[in-house]
């Protein structure tokens, strides 16, 4: 059994996400618009990036692994991709190696690509992003467009990295062949063995659940004799031996065949009639069940063989009939009734071997974890499923399915309710299932609890909706602080331009009213020069006309000399109204030079008012910067707020809510059991 425990722990996150799963999805419809493919689906791909070239292609491991790598290019079966259309743009990518019962998928923890079984898991949906030159980004509808396909730059193993402008996200389709000619490909990679997939915490899709207790469909009241551990009458049967190596038991075990219909096995057993049930375990079916004894001695279990159907997708139920042999040689009869959430379910029958712990074990109220697995022996299908009572693994099942379609269950976790008879040593009755009047009760109070915890998290809602309109006017105020602030940066970015402005005005004013007072300046001393030398010149003239004179013989200064005098006299007349000249003129300089000294204070005062520091460091701006980082850090708070409160409105619908899935298998378990009474 400590083999069988230690199997089963490995399956224990299997039932979390089964049966207490927060959030659904709904997947697209397989059909595809042909028009808007952006590949061709018929045709075989290697996908190479950017980053690694065209020498590495994504492949697939050929041993007992599910996981990707970036392999050398080559002609290896790992390496060719078949994308099949999803619907709504998604593609499924699956690769010959593994053929089309693994998809590639992400873990739901890690993110991690790996090839899982077909699941109906939103990882499995891919869409190809176009990215311009040929190249694609690959993401999938569980991480969304947020994660993109790419490859570490060291070890090169493909993971889901944060979308950016990576090399690795750069995805090239190469085409390989149409799929069609495969006949024409020959891949050198070994063939795949497949294994048991790995639990993953993906999403699955749950329709809503059957309530309905007044339209019980009836049984037929003729009910044939049928032996379900014969293979005399039935075709389709399956050699628990194979089963031998995995539950350390080497003696011989009987076949199990499956009637054409297990619903009559069921009906057989429904009233725990003590005669039916001695004739399972008895006459001709004696040798059958003490292999079963044998088993049930060695493993010092009780052993449980028998056969169901049922199905369904998301919320499903089986009915499950059979006989059950202990350690110390008791036989007797179950029946049992399942109900809950799985993923992946068809309509089926199946057979099921049950290890018990113990013969009281069998009776009674359990859940029953399921994972689905595939075994390459005569088309058949295998799960295995741990049975918990009161939260304590008490049993394992496997169950199989011979060529009648999928299995009863992929994954899933499952309420059950089974009763029993014991007919050797002695007749004993212990069922599980209440009298009708009880279970009509038990269906009410159910009903009356759903009702009630449907307006409970109706509540809940709407008290979120009202913390949201708090939020929402809170990010509303704060960006009403932030745009003010925003524009009053804006005004005082005008005001000190327009100071500058002026100051830069005022300068270059200064700088004019300088320059022209220098050049009046400028001006007077030229004129003040230029008469100067009109002035000196009459003075040579003057001493030129006096050395005439005396150059004179004395009687020609008689005449001479008159002539010099009046010469003289003009002249100096000349020289005197010069001299007034010059006179205002040094009055005027004195003033233009007045002028320009204060014309120069002027200039000095307004190169000081200009600044040439950026406008961010003026402080009547620096304070408003602060003011808004202030403001941003408080929108920010209140948007991050706001999030928390969008995230509660974005569950499912309340029936997906785990405390009404919970009720729903209640309800669905008690449905199951008024079925028995019709």
């Amino acid at each position: 059994m400590n083999s069988i425990v230690s199997r089963a722990n490995v399956f224990i996150f299997a039932f979390l996400m089964a049966l207490f799963i927060t959030q659904f999805i709904s997947l697209p419809s397989a059909a595809a618009d042909e028009a808007t493919d952006p590949i061709d689906t018929n045709q075989w791909y290697r996908l190479t990036n950017m980053f690694l070239g065209t020498g590495f292609a994504l492949e697939t491991y050929s041993g007992a692994t599910n996981d990707l790598f970036m392999g050398d290019s080559g002609n290896y079966s790992g390496q060719y991709w078949k994308f099949t259309p999803a619907g709504d743009g998604y593609y499924f990518l699956t690769s010959m190696a593994y053929g089309d019962g693994r998809f590639l998928d992400t873990y739901g923890d890690t993110h991690e690509p790996f090839m899982a079984y077909d699941g109906g898991y939103s990882g499995q949906y891919w869409q190809l992003i176009p990215a311009g030159d040929g190249y694609f980004r690959l993401s999938n509808m569980f991480l969304g467009n947020g994660r993109s396909l790419d490859t570490y730059s060291d070890t090169y193993d493909p993971f889901m990295g944060n979308t950016g402008n990576y090399s690795g996200q750069f995805w090239q389709l190469t085409p390989l062949g149409h799929i069609e000619d495969e006949a024409a490909i020959t891949p050198t990679q070994n063939d795949i063995i497949l294994t048991e997939p790995p639990v993953q915490p993906d999403e699955e899709v749950f329709p809503t659940p059957l309530t309905d207790v007044d339209n019980a469909p009836e049984t037929e009241e003729i009910i044939p004799e049928v032996d379900f551990l014969s293979d005399t009458n039935h075709s389709n049967c399956i050699d628990m031996s194979l089963l031998a190596g995995e539950l350390d038991f080497n003696g011989s075990i009987q076949e199990v065949c499956l009637p054409e219909d297990p619903t009559v096995v069921f009906e057989q057993l429904k009233t725990l009639d003590y005669d039916v049930c001695a004739a399972m375990v008895g006459g001709p079916n004696v040798g059958k069940v003490a292999a079963f004894s044998d088993m049930a001695e060695d493993l010092n279990m009780t052993v449980t063989v028998g056969v169901g159907y049922g199905g369904g997708v998301g919320i499903s139920g089986t009915s499950e009939a059979g006989v059950m042999i202990g350690p110390d040689g008791q036989a007797g009869c179950y029946i049992a009734q399942c109900f809950g959430a799985e993923i992946d379910i068809q309509g089926s029958v199946y057979e099921n071997l049950g290890l018990y712990t113990g013969w009281d074990k069998v009776p009674g109220r359990s859940v029953v974890i399921s994972e689905g697995a595939s075994i390459p022996f005569i088309e058949a299908g295998y799960s295995t499923s741990q049975v918990l009572v009161s939260d304590k693994l008490e049993g394992v099942n496997y169950t199989f399915s011979a060529g009648l379609g999928l299995l009863p269950v992929d994954l899933s976790g499952m309420y059950c309710g089974t009763s029993t008879v014991q007919v050797r040593p002695f007749y004993e009755v212990n069922s599980s299932f209440r009298t009708r009047a009880e279970v009509l009760a038990e269906i009410e109070r159910v009903n009356a609890e759903i009702e009630k915890m449907h307006a409970t998290i109706q509540a809940e809602r709407d008290n979120n909706s009202q913390g949201i309109v708090a939020a929402q006017t809170a990010v509303q105020t704060e960006q009403n602080k932030l745009d003010q602030i925003d524009h009053d940066i804006t005004q005082m970015r005008n005001t000190i331009q327009a100071e500058r402005d002026q100051d830069f005005a005022n300068l270059q004013a200064a700088r004019d009213d300088v320059n022209a007072a220098q050049s009046d300046v400028n001006s007077l001393r030229t004129n003040i020069n230029s008469t100067q030398q009109q002035i000196d010149q009459i003075n040579k003239d003057i001493a030129a006309k006096k050395r005439w004179l005396d150059d004179k013989a004395w009687y020609d200064k008689v005449w001479a000399g008159p002539e010099y005098l009046a010469y003289e006299s003009a002249k100096r007349v000349t020289q005197g109204a010069l001299y007034t000249k010059i006179a205002s003129l040094e009055v005027a300089l004195q003033t233009a030079a007045g002028g320009l000294e204060v014309a120069k204070g002027s200039l000095l005062i307004a190169q000081e008012s200009v600044t040439t520091l950026p406008m961010e460091a003026d402080p009547r701006l620096a304070s408003l910067y602060t003011a808004r980082e202030t403001a941003n850090t408080a929108l920010e708070a209140a948007i991050f707020t706001l999030g928390g409160t969008n995230d509660l409105l974005t569950f499912p619908p309340i029936e997906s809510d785990p405390r009404m899935i919970d009720l729903y298998a209640e309800l669905g378990v008690a449905q199951a059991e008024l079925d028995l009474f019709y």
